[in-house]
C-alpha cells in the first residue's frame, strides 16, 4: 500500500465512463489520508496492458454476462489462477444473482459485485476500498508508509538545498557550509575526519550526504533565510508535523490502549497514535510533498 489509492476502472462504454461522477469517491479517499488515482479505460487492449495489475489497489469492471469476450476471459483466467492480487469489483446491469452465478461457475474467489447503477458501483467500490485500506493500516504498514514518504521528501529537500545554495554568493555559501560541518562533527564522531575535509569547500552536495532528515530540513531553513524569494519557512513546521511523529513511530515503544490507540514513548516524551492521527499524518505528508515540489519548479 502506498500513500496513494489507485483504481483501474474498465468499461467498454466510453459514454458511460464519461457520465460517472467521481467526486464522492475522490473525496472519500482523500478523507482517509490517501491520494486518489482513478484511471478510466474503455479499450480492452489498453486494459490488458496493465496486467498483472500490481500498480492498482482495486480493479472495477463491467461483467457483461452475454458477451464477455477474449480479454475478459483472459482477465477471468488470471483471477482464477491467482495471478491478480488486487481487489476486484465486477458490476452488471443484470440481476446480482445472475452475476453471482456466473462468478461461481468460473470458480472465482474474493470477488465483489455490484449493480450497474452509477451509485451502486461507487458505493461498493467505497466499501471495498475502505476495507482494504483498513487491512494495511496496522502499525507496521503505517511505519513503512511514513518512512517511505519521508525518504521521498528527503530527496526533495536535497534538491531544494542545492537550488538555494546556488543562489547565494560564495561567502554566504561558505558560511552555511562551515556551520553545518561543525554541527555534524560535534554530533557524530564516526564522520568527523571525512566531513572536516569539506572545510573551505562550497561542495554542498558532498555535505548533504552526511545530513539526516532533520538536518536536511534545517539547512534548507538556513539557506532560505538568505534567499527570501524561495522562503521555505512559510510552508509550515515540517519537524513538528512530520519528523517528530516519524521518530516516535521509528524508535518509540508502543503500548496499546483499551480504545485501540497506541502510546509511544521516546526520549522521555509521549505520542498518542490513533486512526485520526494516522490520517492526519498521511495528509500532511501529501501537503509537504506538494509544497516542496512547487519550490523546485
Amino acid at each position: 500500500m502506498r500513500i496513494s489509492y489507485s483504481i483501474l476502472w474498465f468499461d467498454d462504454d466510453q459514454d458511460y465512463l464519461d457520465s460517472l461522477d467521481l467526486e464522492e469517491l475522490n473525496e472519500a479517499i482523500t478523507s482517509w489520508g490517501f491520494v486518489p488515482q482513478i484511471t478510466l479505460v474503455s479499450n480492452p487492449d489498453e486494459f490488458m496492458q496493465h496486467a498483472p495489475f500490481k500498480a492498482f489497489d482495486l480493479v472495477a469492471m463491467d461483467y457483461n454476462l452475454e458477451e464477455f469476450g477474449e480479454h475478459g476471459q483472459t482477465f477471468i483466467k488470471q483471477i482464477r489462477n491467482h495471478d491478480v492480487y488486487t481487489e476486484v469489483v465486477f458490476y452488471s446491469a443484470n440481476k446480482v444473482s445472475d452475476l453471482w452465478k456466473a462468478i461461481e461457475t468460473e470458480k472465482l474467489e474474493g470477488i465483489f459485485v455490484a449493480n450497474r447503477t452509477h451509485q451502486g458501483e461507487i458505493t461498493k467500490i467505497l466499501k471495498v476500498a475502505k476495507q482494504s485500506i483498513q487491512k494495511v493500516l496496522d502499525l507496521e504498514n503505517v511505519r513503512g508508509i511514513v518512512m517511505a514518504e519521508v525518504g521521498n521528501i528527503d530527496e526533495q529537500l536535497e534538491l531544494i538545498a542545492l537550488k538555494l545554495h546556488s543562489a547565494l554568493d560564495e561567502d554566504k555559501q561558505l558560511k552555511v557550509m562551515n556551520k553545518y560541518i561543525d554541527k555534524i562533527a560535534v554530533q557524530n564522531n564516526d564522520v568527523i575526519e571525512n566531513v572536516e575535509k569539506l572545510k573551505g569547500s562550497i561542495d554542498i552536495s558532498s555535505l548533504i550526504s552526511f545530513l539526516d532528515s532533520s538536518k536536511k530540513w534545517n539547512i534548507c531553513q538556513s539557506l532560505s533565510k538568505e534567499t527570501p524569494q524561495l522562503n521555505i519557512n512559510t510552508i509550515g513546521d515540517y519537524k513538528k508535523d512530520i519528523l517528530d511523529p516519524r521518530n516516535f513511530l521509528a524508535h518509540g515503544i508502543p503500548i496499546k490502549q483499551s480504545d485501540e490507540s497506541l502510546v509511544f514513548n521516546h526520549n522521555g516524551k509521549e505520542y498518542i497514535f490513533n486512526e485520526s492521527k494516522s490520517a492526519e499524518l498521511r495528509y500532511k505528508l501529501q501537503y509537504y510533498f506538494k509544497q516542496f515540489g512547487e519550490l523546485l519548479l
